[in-house]
């Protein structure tokens, strides 16, 4: 109706209902998928690794071998999704150490993206569970309730990711309550979806969220974005080492690289799911030449900060 010059970021289907009813609004790609740009903070399902159930990584493999990225992709986001198996963006700088990963870390990262229903009966019967009649599983002969906290930006494939771990006998329910911010700032939310900020040219800022020093008990708010509240020793070990290591030495960060994310992708503090797109609808009637991908820069408006 030419009552906005440009929106904040909208989910695909919003889009595409914009772009059947108009000719004078366009995105970042057009008329085509994925309608936005790559932006910095793509999507993960956390885990507060402290409490049960997800405290055994064991369980914590079964929810990622439960769930189906590309489906969520294709189901929630109409086929306008990314999926991922990294915590930080596929920017450039970030993607030479995903080709460059070893063999043993490139596995993991596969496995993070395959549907397995036999892993998840192993991994669950592993840590002590076993579906009762209504085929979800249960310890000690009590359900195990999975609440996923889906805030509304995460409307359209977060339910898809809860029936997912419903088929895969996970009691899962959504929920999204008042305080769902303040429930994962302290750790009462156990599992949640919310985006991933971070690294955007090298892997250390990523990387460093997940030092002991960052881990704080349940009820503590968060400290450095360590919303797993995870740590390792091993793993502060090759961090620190990163932190005194010149991103121009490729060779060392790489190897640095590797070994620190092996043991995370062992752990699997949280399961990454989407990259996040800017998805902005940008009306023509009274502006012109909004960025796009052959004049590409910035578009996010509430990015002034940056």
């Amino acid at each position: 109706n030419d009552e906005f010059d440009v929106t904040l970021d909208l989910r695909p289907a919003t889009i595409e209902a914009i772009l059947a009813q108009t000719d004078h609004v366009v995105t970042h790609t057009g008329t085509e998928k994925p309608y936005g740009y790559y932006d910095w903070w793509p999507t993960s399902l956390f885990f507060n690794t402290q409490d049960e159930p997800y405290n055994d990584p064991d369980v914590r493999w079964a929810v990622a071998y439960a769930i189906d990225q590309q489906t969520m992709m294709d189901v929630g986001y109409g086929g306008a999704g990314v999926a991922t198996a990294a915590p930080f963006p596929d920017y450039v700088g970030l993607r030479q150490y995903v080709d460059g990963a070893s063999s043993e870390l490139k596995g993991l990262m596969d496995n993070v993206l395959s549907r397995d229903l036999n892993k998840v009966d192993e991994l669950m019967t592993k840590a002590g569970y076993e579906k009762n009649d209504d085929g979800f599983w249960s310890k000690d002969g009590e359900e195990v309730p999975f609440e996923i906290l889906i805030v509304d930006i995460y409307g359209d494939i977060g339910p898809v990711c809860v029936e997912l771990l419903r088929q895969a006998g996970f009691a899962a329910v959504q929920v999204n309550p008042p305080d769902a911010w303040g429930q994962m700032s302290d750790g009462r939310a156990k599992a949640f979806f919310r985006g991933h900020g971070g690294s955007v040219k090298d892997p250390f800022v990523t990387l460093n969220f997940y030092i002991s020093d960052n881990v704080r008990p349940t009820g503590e708010g968060v400290a450095n974005d360590n919303w797993p509240r995870w740590g390792n020793e091993e793993y502060d070990g090759y961090v620190a080492e990163m932190s005194l290591t010149s991103p121009d030495d490729t060779a060392k960060m790489q190897d640095l690289f590797d070994k620190a994310m092996t043991i995370w992708y062992t752990e699997l503090p949280e399961v990454p799911i989407s990259e996040w797109f800017h998805r902005l609808a940008m009306n023509t009637t009274y502006w012109t030449n909004w960025p796009n991908g052959d004049d590409a820069y910035n578009t996010a408006p509430w990015h002034w900060t940056c």
